[in-house]
């Protein structure tokens, strides 16, 4: 195996070449000892949870820094307690204190889209999102820290490796990264799983995902992609998978982040391009 600093070099030589072949912007590094304001402005949504006082406020409404007034709402399910506002890696973040605690946007009630750089005019166009997460509770499966709903999906989630269903005592002790974008079959996992969430510490999720523009569409409208999966900027695990790019009809889309997570979140974003992370 390859040291990640000679994959990490590998990776940004070829997403140079990606990025310039697609006419996009060069790409950035995001410096994760920063918030993520200050090595890029995200286009698609930028939620900070810098907007209230630990213990004391309740988070009605999230603002989207990206500028483009995607503000998020707290809610919970009848089972689950409402977010509240808790010590960030940058400022504050919000706590998600059970599985249905979540942080949503939904468009048709408010302006603006941060999926309309991904679905609408040119589809399957490349971005790169991420999220700090501090997790509290390991046991649930889920754990989906960001998502796009609407149909087909864009996200991900964070799913537990079972080395045997009948031991309960190793749940929540590893897990595999896995992208949802576009139908079921493009959900690809990373091959490697990692133990680090279990410390009780922040971490940083980040992904990005590529068209493979060199191949032409099937038939069936099916195309190649390449997922990038970044963890505490390390690069983790690049996956190539193949399904139909994502077309949403406008007004369906929604952000998600929650659902299935225990834990802290803090500076969660979605941009266009594709990018990089450094710790």
């Amino acid at each position: 195996m390859k040291p990640l600093g000679i994959l990490s070099g590998i990776f940004l030589s070829a997403l140079c070449l990606v990025q310039s072949a697609a006419g996009a912007e060069q790409p950035a590094v995001i410096d994760l000892k920063k918030p993520v304001l200050e090595s890029l402005r995200p286009d698609g949504f930028y939620w900070a949870f810098d907007d209230g006082i630990v213990g004391t406020s309740d988070p009605k409404t999230i603002e989207d820094l990206s500028g483009n007034g995607i503000t998020g709402l707290a809610s919970a399910s009848r089972e689950s307690p409402t977010p509240t506002y808790a010590d960030g890696k940058f400022g504050t973040a919000i706590y998600l204190p059970g599985a249905g605690s979540i942080v949503r946007w939904v468009e048709g009630n408010r302006t603006g889209s941060p999926m309309g750089l991904l679905t609408s005019g040119e589809k399957g166009k490349a971005f790169t999102a991420g999220i700090w997460f501090k997790m509290e509770d390991t046991k649930p499966v889920g754990h989906i820290l960001m998502r796009r709903d609407g149909g087909a999906r864009i996200g991900w989630r964070m799913a537990l490796v079972r080395a045997d269903s009948k031991d309960n005592e190793t749940l929540g002790n590893s897990w595999k990264l896995r992208i949802e974008y576009g139908d079921y079959k493009g959900n690809p996992g990373t091959k490697a799983a990692t133990d680090a969430f279990a410390d009780g510490g922040w971490h940083h999720i980040g992904i990005s995902v590529a068209p493979d523009g060199s191949a032409a569409k099937s038939a069936d409208g099916l195309t190649d992609f390449t997922a990038v999966y970044w963890l505490d900027g390390q690069l983790f695990d690049t996956v190539a998978f193949t399904t139909k790019e994502v077309d949403v009809e406008q007004g369906s889309h929604s952000i998600v982040v929650g659902n299935g997570a225990m834990g802290i979140a803090d500076d969660a974003f979605i941009t266009s391009g594709v990018h990089a992370f450094k710790k």
